[in-house]
C-alpha cells in the first residue's frame, strides 16, 4: 500500500508541476502588452489571449486568469463572501478555511 501511495504522490506531484508551468508561462504571455491596474477589471473569459479588459487587470483577475479561471465562480464559499466574485479577501480567507477552491488544494496534500 505504501508503494501505491508513493506513486499516487509522485503523479500529483508532476501534474501539480505542468499546471504550475502552464500558469506561469501564460503569465509570461500577458507581460509588454501595456495593461494596467484597475481594482475589479480584467477579463471574465479564461480562455481569451489577455487577461485585460479595457487594458486593465487587477491582481485577482490576473491569477485566475494565468490558472484558466473565471474570475466569478459559483463555488458556495465565494458566493458567501462577494457573491461569487473571485477576490483577495475571499481567496485569502478560502486558504486558511480549508473550504473553498484554495482550501481544497491545501487539504488534498494531507495524507
Amino acid at each position: 500500500m505504501p508503494k501505491i501511495i508513493s506513486w499516487i504522490a509522485k503523479i500529483e506531484l508532476q501534474e501539480d508541476m505542468m499546471r504550475a508551468s502552464a500558469a506561469v508561462n501564460r503569465a509570461l504571455s500577458a507581460t509588454d502588452k501595456g495593461t494596467r491596474y484597475g481594482l475589479g477589471t480584467g477579463e471574465m473569459d479564461p480562455g481569451n489571449p489577455s487577461p485585460a479588459a479595457n487594458r486593465k487587470c487587477d491582481c485577482s483577475g490576473f491569477v485566475a486568469w494565468c490558472l484558466g479561471m473565471s474570475r466569478k465562480t459559483r463555488e458556495a464559499f465565494y458566493l458567501k463572501w462577494d457573491g461569487g466574485w473571485i477576490g483577495t479577501i475571499a481567496v485569502s480567507k478560502d486558504t486558511r478555511a480549508l473550504a473553498g477552491i484554495g482550501g481544497q488544494t491545501y487539504a488534498s496534500r494531507e495524507i
